[in-house]
């Protein structure tokens, strides 16, 4: 082999990390690649019941190898299994971790130091999916000191109303409403998980219940909260209650994700988007701070829904942007997908959202290929 600097050829590896075929090629080919291709190869683990077992030998035999894993997700009944206890220990490295399909209470007394070991992992990112707690908020507190982003969606159990003394180091937050247990969503809100004064992030999906607004608009409120990501805003309940009068003027970009679907009940168009737009109409503070918004837009219906409903909705935008909370605006940036007709999406927003004209290049109507959901 050359004698030529290591970074070289971690570049050279570094353009197959896609290609696992060619990274254990590789592995195998000279020492020098060795260290590279170990850490594409093992840096992202899915561990079921069966995997847990092959992955316990390969680290007995390469203690190395478990240094490399920063994403690790845990699926199914793997907190059962005898072996995963030493290799949670092992992953000293550990940033990430997903969890999924499990009770996170339903563990044997002989793995229950699993959750010491994940307090003592550098973990900041914590995606959670079809989860069950008999104590959310204790859970998470005791076995994750150190998370920075939260990811739930499917949550359910109880959680410890009882605001906590401590800080909590969160500073993203993204959550399904219509898809989260009540009581975690009002343990967080209210100091569960420790005083959310580092919280920058808050993101949404769907719209909440009318028994969660309250919790909504305290999480809103969230003093440090800097941007608000609002997804999936489709509304089918005509007994919505409108929203309260809140300030938003910590507040620096507020993204919407507006999406509307086809409906037999035409006196119920644009509900989704109204109910919030009413949130920021109402709200008094005319030193709002907001300078960006966002929308991503996704019409999934026929074309002869487009004039009933599309035009509503970008006339219920227009009455919000036109008031003082989104005075200090100085960019908005409308994203629809690839299969839109470009011109007439245009036609229509500047037709029934007039304000957007008065912007001139501070609007911006994008396509993309997909959109990024929660």
């Amino acid at each position: 082999m050359p004698d030529l600097p290591q970074e070289l050829f971690d570049t050279i590896i570094d353009k197959l990390q896609q290609d696992r075929k060619s990274l254990m090629a590789c592995s195998l080919a000279s020492r020098i690649f060795l260290p590279r291709t170990r850490f594409h190869l093992f840096r992202n683990v899915v561990l079921n019941e069966t995997f847990s077992q092959k992955f316990h030998k390969l680290v007995v035999s390469s203690p190395n190898i478990a240094r490399n894993v920063t994403d690790l997700t845990f699926f199914g009944d793997v907190f059962k299994e005898r072996l995963v206890l030493p290799v949670v220990h092992s992953l000293v490295n550990l940033s990430t971790l997903s969890l999924q399909d499990m009770d996170f209470d339903n563990v044997p007394r002989y793995n229950a130091g699993i959750f010491d070991a994940f307090s003592h992992l550098p973990i900041k990112h914590i995606s959670m999916l079809s989860l069950c707690f008999h104590d959310f908020s204790t859970a998470i507190r005791t076995s994750f000191p150190f998370v920075q982003s939260l990811t739930m969606w499917d949550v359910v159990g109880r959680s410890n109303p009882e605001p906590s003394r401590q800080s909590c180091p969160l500073q993203v937050l993204k959550i399904h409403f219509r898809e989260m247990g009540r009581s975690i969503l009002d343990s967080i809100a209210s100091g569960g998980l420790g005083a959310l004064d580092h919280l920058h992030t808050l993101s949404t999906s769907g719209c909440p219940h009318d028994g969660d607004l309250s919790i909504f608009l305290k999480l809103m409120g969230t003093p440090s909260l800097r941007t608000l990501e609002l997804r999936d805003l489709q509304c089918d309940d005509d007994s919505f209650a409108a929203p309260m009068s809140i300030s938003l003027s910590h507040l620096r970009s507020i993204v919407f994700h507006v999406i509307q679907f086809g409906s037999d009940r035409p006196h119920n168009h644009g509900v989704g988007i109204q109910w919030l737009t009413g949130c920021f109409a109402l709200a008094p503070n005319p030193d709002a701070s907001a300078q960006n918004i966002v929308i991503k837009y996704s019409l999934f219906v026929g074309a002869e829904y487009v004039s009933v409903y599309e035009r509503k909705k970008w006339a219920a935008l227009n009455e919000v942007l036109s008031r003082s909370p989104v005075a200090s605006l100085v960019s908005v940036r409308v994203i629809i997908r690839r299969y839109h007709d470009r011109a007439q999406t245009f036609d229509t927003i500047m037709s029934n959202c007039p304000c957007l004209r008065k912007m001139g290049r501070a609007f911006k109507l994008d396509i993309v290929e997909e959109f990024n959901h929660i």
